[in-house]
């Protein structure tokens, strides 16, 4: 029998596959038991309501299952670290796993994956053998990556971007992306509350958040008043993770 459990990254995988092949073996008549277990995906994608006309209507997005954001209403708390690292996590679990850096003032992945004033920009990016001017994601690891910061110099500065012009230039790292097809695409939110997190919330259907924080008192009250946002726009936060708890 096949046993479609909807994500390859579903925690009980195993589970299912050994209790259907119990009750299986039950059964009279039955010479041999076979089970195969399959990840076809949740039957839902991610829908972009905007009107940016660069995102191409979100075409990129229609095969991915699940948008997870990871957001912080404090910067310096390690979110885009927080975000790697659970990218990988779902990798391993067998999961097709996308991570967009939409903290397009001040990228955080071409440092993580070691992209630096050496790296030559310009045959990084190439265009989706699907056409339609969308942009192929970077590919590490099995992870697929998208950034502002792949295309602009790293310079060491941040961009110099008005509220509305970093909105735009978000919307199309993820939406002008051809991510294919993805269990989960991850969101690094940039730190606070501004034009980025309130716009790609509202145009994208976003699943889910977890929230970044630190012990740090100045920390944890700012995430608190972060933490509404994004629930106004009907994206409930399902974990919050404490990182550097341990200093």
């Amino acid at each position: 029998i096949k046993v479609d459990v909807g994500s390859a990254a579903h925690p009980a995988r195993e589970e299912i596959a050994n209790a259907c092949a119990l009750a299986l073996e039950k059964v009279s008549g039955l010479d041999t038991v076979e089970v195969n277990v399959t990840a076809s995906g949740f039957g839902s994608s991610v829908m972009y309501s905007g009107k940016e006309q660069a995102a191409q209507g979100g075409v990129g997005l229609h095969n991915v299952s699940w948008a997870i954001a990871v957001s912080s209403a404090k910067g310096g708390v390690g979110k885009s670290t927080v975000a790697m690292q659970l990218a990988r996590a779902l990798i391993k679990q067998g999961a097709r796993v996308g991570l967009a850096d939409v903290d397009v003032e001040g990228p955080s992945l071409p440092t993580l994956i070691g992209i630096d004033e050496s790296t030559d920009l310009k045959h990084l990016l190439k265009p989706a053998p699907a056409g339609g001017n969308l942009i192929a994601p970077l590919e590490r690891d099995g992870l697929r990556l998208a950034s502002s910061g792949f295309v602009q110099a790293p310079d060491g500065l941040a961009a110099a971007l008005r509220g509305p012009l970093a909105a735009r230039v978000a919307t199309q790292v993820l939406a002008a992306t051809d991510w294919g097809r993805l269990d989960y695409l991850l969101l690094d939110f940039p730190p606070g509350i501004g034009d980025v997190p309130i716009s790609l919330a509202r145009d994208f259907s976003i699943h889910a958040n977890v929230l970044v924080t630190t012990p740090s008192k100045l920390a944890v009250a700012d995430v608190k008043r972060g933490a509404p946002l994004l629930e106004t726009f009907k994206v409930p936060t399902i974990a919050t993770v404490t990182n550097m708890a341990y200093f």
